[in-house]
């Protein structure tokens, strides 16, 4: 049952990343690119008085939409390669899901951060490669914890990594006037909870596998599309047009069903996933005991009699 769920959910996680993906693709516009800057330090002096001053010089024009539906692709791909495994090998493949799952992480997770601060305006080169390599270390150390039996420091780096790169996000989409800023705030209020409840899972050991599955699927694409309302009805509140223009969908009301939807889905599925049991009532495999070989381990010796 445990193959059979994971699989499942992996397949309905494949086709709704697909579809997400096609539709951001569709949505792409110029219109909606931010500034990549790096500072110069400019040192003068002003009547004998040295004078310092700081210029952002852009780099490079980067589309947030651009990176949501790379984020999109990357994710469809990796469940991909999870219905193929788990297809050809069952359960040997559950084996292979906390690797899949990292390798995802480790690029997906990042990618998103660097949208959401590109949804709103321009960023530092150096935030952009921070967000990206800070993610690289995060998901390691979770991996870490996997395969460690000290987590204690291992948590405490990891939380506290994640804590910064939260703290970033929210410093870079808080100081915004112009649009209605109130879906913006919503927006970093469900990223700064999805994010430290992805380091929370850690401690669910019951049905994690497909726990994970159900949190990146919800989380990637409440946030996607929540940023893609918050893009297009900034144009709309201050009257202007993207080119090609998207500006007349009802973005408020797909957003309050995007965020509905995913909230109702996220909750109903936990509490599905926590209530299922394999047969006979074993412990989900891909737990962290059977991983190690406490659960199900075949027996070596007679049980002694008395």
């Amino acid at each position: 049952m445990a193959h059979s769920t994971l699989l499942n959910l992996h397949i309905a996680a494949f086709f709704i990343h697909l579809v997400s993906c096609i539709i951001s693709w569709r949505l792409h516009t110029d219109s909606v690119r931010s500034d990549i800057t790096i500072p110069h330090h400019v040192y003068e002096i002003n009547n004998g008085t040295m004078v310092k001053s700081t210029i952002y010089e852009s780099v490079m024009k980067q589309s947030a939409l651009a990176w949501i539906t790379a984020n999109e692709a990357l994710t469809f791909f990796s469940h991909l390669i999870a219905v193929v495994y788990l297809w050809c090998y069952k359960d040997e493949g559950i084996k292979f899901e906390p690797v899949r799952r990292t390798m995802e992480y480790l690029l997906t997770a990042g990618i998103l951060q660097v949208a959401l601060v590109l949804g709103v305006g321009s960023m530092s080169l150096y935030g952009l490669l921070f967000l990206l390599i800070a993610n690289l270390v995060l998901q390691t150390i979770g991996y870490a914890i996997d395969r460690s039996d000290s987590k204690g420091l291992l948590y405490t780096a990891a939380f506290v990594l994640l804590g910064v790169q939260i703290l970033y996000v929210l410093a870079n989409g808080s100081y915004l006037s112009g649009p209605d800023t109130t879906w913006y705030t919503s927006m970093n209020v469900i990223y700064a909870v999805f994010y430290v409840g992805f380091g929370i899972v850690k401690f669910i050991k019951k049905r994690q596998n497909e726990v994970y599955i159900l949190m990146s699927v919800t989380s990637k694409i409440s946030l996607s599309w929540l940023l893609i309302g918050n893009i297009f009805q900034s144009f709309r509140d201050l009257g202007a047009k993207t080119d090609p223009d998207f500006t007349d969908f009802d973005w408020r009301a797909f957003q309050v069903v995007t965020a509905a939807v995913t909230g109702v889905g996220l909750v109903l599925g936990f509490v599905l996933l926590m209530r299922m049991t394999d047969e006979g009532g074993k412990t989900a495999v891909g737990s962290e005991e059977e991983r190690k070989g406490l659960v199900n381990a075949p027996q070596t010796s007679k049980p002694l009699r008395y």
